[in-house]
């Protein structure tokens, strides 16, 4: 790897992180504060309603982001990245308009009472196809330009929600205002394309080239939406087997759970694009650097995880106060499946970029029935506790188990255990 990779991958990285640095600054509060406000079965109305949008979500995206970068990464000219973005962009769309639908209509079976503020939230699946153009971006490690544009459109989403908290506003509102934050990133990205390159109404799909994508992404679209059962579908399976107090327990520590993931995010997102050439020009060059890339993310998972365990009951207490007390034990046993979740971004990216998107599929489909199958027997009994339980196992078979399962892949969990137990 050039110097001048390596800057521009050190550059990319710290312009994700402080994107997420900043973002999560601003949504731990007001996520704390919105908590506060609505108590916990209000809160856990709207974390049910946000859950199953971002289950239901997931399938809106084709399972086209790490395909995108990919394909971005090796176009050739401008007008081949036009192509690919038009095209990804109608598919997206026509996904949306059948997933929104959907969405409403397992709402009315699951909880009737909340299908209101689903039909308020689910408008976002069309405003976040947007973020491919975040993807284009990303695969030529121009994150820099990206964050400033997300960066403004998230300060004024964040004044929004601001203004409505500070104003009493209920439930419903605040829906409306989580439903800003999509609209806010779409304006913000769409005004950047049209700056740099084009009106994004332009842009047209070449259909021959979205069944190639098709036929790839399809076992995506199964990856990614069985990889997302591991952190949505309990707050899910509790509002239908326990109570919304419950899911709100469980959404106050996944948020502050899920927070820390875009840490090892924004380094595989950095690192993905020139992993991806440096394995057609120097393959063994590319296993050193996921070698490396997977030591940093299992490390920083395990810090992170040390920290949170010693200081849980302070955290969740100075942050939601004593109504969510309880959460700060959910919180200790799913920070430790931060360790595995990073593991898994980053090998996931691999396999991509190897071409093995099936065996992505079929790791997520291990840990997402292992997910349900756990939270089956245990929410009814254990409520939020259990749930968590159930997340971690899922995530430790998905990531590290399966690779021992399959032998294809076994050479991958190896490395994952050499990552961990910090072996040269």
């Amino acid at each position: 790897m050039t110097s001048g990779q390596t800057r521009d991958i050190r550059s990319n990285s710290i312009w994700m992180m402080f994107e997420q640095i900043c973002r999560l600054s601003v949504a731990m509060l007001l996520t704390a504060w919105m908590a506060r406000s609505l108590g916990p079965h209000e809160m856990g109305r709207l974390s049910f309603s946000l859950s199953l949008c971002a289950l239901l979500g997931i399938i809106t995206t084709m399972g086209l982001n790490r395909i995108m970068v990919r394909e971005f990464s090796v176009a050739t000219d401008p007008n081949e990245e036009s192509r690919l973005l038009g095209t990804a962009l109608a598919m997206r769309f026509a996904a949306s308009a059948a997933i929104a639908a959907l969405a409403i209509l397992l709402c009315l079976i699951l909880s009737p009472a909340d299908w209101l503020i689903v039909a308020i939230l689910v408008p976002g699946f069309f405003f976040n196809a947007f973020d491919l153009v975040n993807l284009l971006y990303q695969s030529h490690l121009r994150s820099g330009t990206i964050v400033r544009c997300k960066l403004l459109a998230f300060a004024i989403s964040s004044s929004i929600k601001a203004g409505l908290l500070a104003a009493g506003a209920g439930l419903h509102w605040l829906a409306f205002a989580c439903l800003m934050d999509w609209v806010a990133a779409a304006i913000a990205l769409a005004w950047l394309y049209y700056r740099e390159h084009a009106p994004m109404a332009s842009l047209r799909p070449a259909w021959p080239l979205a069944l190639r994508l098709f036929k790839e992404s399809r076992l995506e679209i199964v990856a990614g939406f069985s990889g997302l059962v591991f952190t949505r579908i309990d707050q899910v399976m509790l509002q239908v087997f326990h109570e919304p107090a419950q899911v709100a327990l469980m959404a106050v520590s996944s948020r502050l759970t899920e927070s820390w993931y875009f840490v090892p995010a924004s380094l595989v997102a950095s690192t993905f694009p020139i992993i991806v050439r440096l394995k057609a020009t120097a393959p063994e060059m590319a296993t050193m650097r996921l070698r490396s890339l997977y030591r940093q993310v299992a490390w920083l998972g395990i810090a992170a995880a040390v920290g949170v365990t010693w200081f849980a009951d302070e955290i969740i207490s100075i942050l939601y106060g004593a109504q969510y007390l309880e959460a700060s034990r959910i919180l200790v046993i799913q920070v430790w499946s931060g360790v595995f979740m990073s593991l898994g971004i980053a090998s996931g990216s691999w396999l991509v970029a190897e071409g093995q998107v099936g065996k992505n599929m079929r790791r997520n489909m291990l840990g997402a029935a292992v997910n349900v199958s756990l939270n089956l027997w245990l929410i009814p009994t254990y409520g939020a506790i259990g749930a968590a339980w159930a997340t971690l196992a899922a995530l430790a078979s998905a990531y590290l188990l399966f690779d021992f399962i399959d032998p294809a892949t076994r050479r991958m969990g190896l490395e994952k255990l050499r990552a961990m137990l910090y072996w040269k």
